[in-house]
Order: C-alpha cells, then sequence, then structure tokens
C-alpha cells in the first residue's frame, strides 16, 4: 500500500509554512475526492492549491494518477495586455462555492464559454461539472471502504468513474439512504435528467449546436449548482 513521503511532507512543509501534522492531515481529507490518486499524488495537488509543486519529488506511479492540471507559472504582462484584461468582463453564469483548484478551473471556462457566446460549449462543460460533482456526491455518502459502496459510482472493471447515466442511476436506486435529504436528492434527479438529456443531444450529435443563450438560460443550470451544493454541504457537515 502506497504511503505520503516524508520528504514530500517536508517540502511542503518549508514551501507553506505549516506544521508537518497538519499538512498530513490535509492531504488525507483530499482521499475523499481523490480516491484513484497515490496519496503523493494528493500531495501535489494539496501543493497546487497554494501554487506551489513538490512534482519533482514524485515517481512514475504517481504522476500517472494524477488529473490532468498543472501548476500555473505568473508570466509578465505588457502595460497594453495590463488595460486590455482590466477592461475584459467575465459574466458570472454559474458559481459554485469552492476552495478546489480543479472544480474553480472549470467554473471559469463554463463563465468564459458563455461570455463569448460558446453556448454548446457552455452545455458540455456544466454537464462535466455535474457528472463529477455527483460522483463526488456519491463518494462522499457511500466511501469505498466496501466493494459494493465502490461499485456506486466507480467502474472497477475499466477503472474509471461510472458513466453519468449510471451515476443518476445509482443516486436514484439509494436515495432512501439519505434519509433526511431525501427530497434535496429527489429535486436534484428531477432537475439534472432534463438538463442530461440536452447536453448529450450537444455532445453526441453534428446537428445540435446552440445559437442562443436562451437555449442554455431556461435550462437554469445554475439551480441544480445550488442544489448539487446544498446536498454536498450537508453530508460534508455531518461525515
Amino acid at each position: 500500500m502506497r504511503t505520503l513521503d516524508e520528504k514530500i511532507v517536508k517540502r511542503l512543509s518549508q514551501l507553506l509554512g505549516k506544521e508537518e501534522s497538519t499538512i498530513k492531515k490535509d492531504i488525507s481529507i483530499l482521499a475523499n475526492q481523490y480516491a484513484n490518486c497515490t496519496p503523493n499524488a494528493r500531495a501535489q495537488i494539496y501543493a497546487l492549491k497554494y501554487r506551489k509543486t513538490v512534482r519533482r519529488l514524485l515517481d512514475k506511479e504517481d504522476k500517472a494518477s494524477l488529473p490532468n492540471i498543472e501548476l500555473v507559472k505568473p508570466i509578465q504582462v505588457t502595460q497594453e495586455k495590463r488595460r486590455t484584461e482590466t477592461r475584459e468582463r467575465i459574466i458570472r453564469f454559474v458559481k459554485y462555492p469552492t476552495s478546489n483548484p480543479f472544480r474553480e478551473a472549470h467554473i471559469a471556462e463554463a463563465n468564459r464559454a458563455y461570455t463569448y457566446k460558446c453556448y454548446t460549449c457552455v452545455f458540455i462543460i456544466c454537464r462535466k461539472i455535474i457528472e463529477n460533482l455527483l460522483a463526488d456526491i456519491l463518494r462522499l455518502k457511500f466511501p469505498e471502504k466496501t466493494k459494493e459502496n465502490k461499485e456506486l459510482y466507480y467502474d472497477i472493471h475499466h477503472g474509471r468513474t461510472k458513466d453519468f447515466k449510471d451515476l443518476l442511476e445509482s443516486l436514484e436506486s439509494r436515495k432512501a439512504d439519505f434519509e433526511m435529504e431525501k427530497k434535496l436528492v429527489e429535486k436534484i434527479i428531477s432537475s439534472v435528467k432534463p438538463f442530461k438529456k440536452e447536453a448529450d443531444d450537444k455532445a453526441h450529435s453534428w446537428y445540435h449546436i446552440v445559437k442562443t443563450k436562451a437555449e442554455i438560460d431556461r435550462m437554469e443550470v445554475q439551480s441544480i449548482f445550488d442544489l448539487l451544493y446544498e446536498l454536498e454541504s450537508r453530508l460534508s457537515s455531518t461525515h
């Protein structure tokens, strides 16, 4: 079983000015969201949250388990470019309170696509966000301590997270286990299903191009995000 490398912990302590015990605890918490990553890979994810990196201390297995994201290095920006960026106004089409850099990146991309009227892209990126939030919620409610739990959101045979359709079916089949949150789960399911159908059409057919913002606005994506955030927040406070 892979364990967290003490050299990485010491390096993070130097970079962040935090106690080693605090760093270990913070990294262990990330196991809920990044179950498929090695402990050292989760340490890299933790470092990225603070715009730091320990990638050079990872081995091949650690790097292979990392999600596809890298630390964005600061670049020198000319005065003219600064003025251009200052004028840029991104429409906040969707929001999802989070300190997770991967979620933040996806939310930012959805808002930029909406701002620049790339509405088909908006459908597809929002579909991806909702799909992954469902997987995270199932993982939070049903930790992978048992094979039965893990199979609700993870395709063991193919070694990947289950498809959107399967995640929705898992949520619906186990909604009674959410007890006080059961009604909230039912509302999420009834809201997500029509959005999934629309987004699937956009993703899988040449003939579906979203030309007007009305097509995406009527799906009320932010309402879906709000429901998912409420459920995830309630589960986080009890686990």
